[in-house]
C-alpha cells in the first residue's frame, strides 16, 4: 500500500540562506579516491567508505586521518545502537570472499577488524540501524532490502514484504519509519516504510526534473524532519538538497561533483562524500 503525503515537486525553491560549504578533505586523487559513505562514531570521529580506495578511513576535526583499515568495496556505513560501527563491503579478511555483507568493527580501536555479521545482497549499498539493534541493507541496482536481527539472522518475512522495492538506494532509520531513495525511477521518489508494517509505504517527495531524472542517492534526516538527499545529475555532477517533507519543497544547497551521502555532525552542520574524492563540509 502506497499512500502520498507530499505533492510531486515541479520547481526548486531558491535556498532563504546560503550555506557555507567548503572542502574538508580533499580527494587524494580525484575519482580514483571515490567516497560512497559516512558515518560518525559516538566520540565525534568520521568514518567514510573510500570504495575507489578499498579502505574505510577515520578523521579527526581536523581531517587528518587517525585510523582505518582495508576492506574490499566498502560502501553503507553507520554507527549502531551498541555503539559498534557497521559496513556494508565485498569481503574482508574476517570474512566470506563473496558479494553483499554487512560487518561490524569497534570504532575506538587502533587497529579495527572487521567481522562478519551477515549476508546482505550482492551489491549491498545503503545501511542503516533502527532503535532495536536491527540493520537494513539495500541494492541499489537490484530488489528489496535485507533486515538483519541484532543476533545476525536475517528476517525473512520482512524481506519478502518489499522484494517488489527495485534499486533502493540510501536509507535511514527515524523512529517508526524507514526513509528510503530509489535511483532508477523517472520520478525520483522518496518514500517512507513503517518498521513494523513494512507494506505500508507512504510517498514523501517526487523530486522529478525534466528531461532527465536525478538519480537519488543517500539521505539522512534531520531532528526537525527535514531531509537531505545526494543525487547525481550527470556524471560526477550532481546535487545536495534539502527536502521540506510537509510540502515536497526542495531547496539546492550544492551543486558539483557528485555528492554520494550526506550526514549530519553533532553540531548541527552537514558532511558529505562525493564521487569526485572530496569530502564536503556544509554549514547550513
Amino acid at each position: 500500500m502506497t499512500i502520498t503525503i507530499a505533492a510531486m515537486v515541479s520547481a526548486t525553491a531558491p535556498a532563504t540562506a546560503e550555506p557555507t560549504v567548503s572542502v574538508f578533505v580533499p580527494a587524494q586523487i580525484p575519482v580514483l579516491s571515490w567516497s560512497e559513505n559516512l558515518a560518525f562514531d559516538d566520540s565525534g570521529a568520521l568514518w567514510v567508505s573510500k570504495t575507489g580506495e578499498q579502505r574505510v578511513v577515520r578523521y579527526d576535526a581536523s581531517g587528518r586521518i587517525t585510523g582505518g583499515f582495508s576492506i574490499a568495496a566498502p560502501a553503507g556505513l553507520i554507527r549502531g545502537q551498541d555503539g559498534s560501527m557497521y559496513v556494508n563491503a565485498a569481503w574482508a579478511p574476517s570474512g566470506p570472499a563473496s558479494l553483499g555483507h554487512v560487518f561490524r568493527f569497534d570504532p575506538h580501536s587502533e587497529q579495527p577488524v572487521p567481522q562478519f555479521v551477515a549476508d546482505a545482497t550482492w551489491g549491498a549499498n545503503g545501511l542503516t540501524a533502527d532503535n532495536d539493534g536491527n540493520l537494513y541493507a539495500t541494492d541499489a541496482f537490484g530488489v528489496g532490502i535485507v533486515k538483519i536481527r541484532p543476533d545476525g539472522s536475517r528476517d525473512e518475512q520482512w524481506i519478502a514484504a518489499v522484494a517488489d522495492l527495485f534499486s533502493p538506494n540510501g536509507i535511514t532509520a527515524v523512529g517508526d519509519w524507514l526513509y528510503l531513495t530509489v535511483t532508477l525511477d523517472m520520478s525520483s521518489p522518496i518514500y517512507r516504510i513503517r518498521r513494523d508494517r513494512p507494506h505500508v509505504r507512504e510517498v514523501v517527495a517526487r523530486l522529478e526534473t525534466k528531461p532527465l531524472p536525478r538519480l537519488l542517492d543517500d539521505l539522512t534526516v534531520a531532528p526537525d524532519g527535514t531531509i537531505y538527499v545526494a543525487s547525481t545529475t550527470s556524471p560526477l555532477m550532481g546535487e545536495l538538497l534539502r527536502v521540506d517533507p510537509e510540502t515536497g519543497t526542495v531547496t539546492t544547497l550544492f551543486s558539483g561533483p557528485n555528492v554520494t551521502s550526506p550526514r549530519l555532525a553533532p553540531d548541527g552542520s552537514l558532511y558529505a562524500s562525493t564521487g569526485y574524492g572530496h569530502l564536503l563540509h556544509i554549514t547550513l
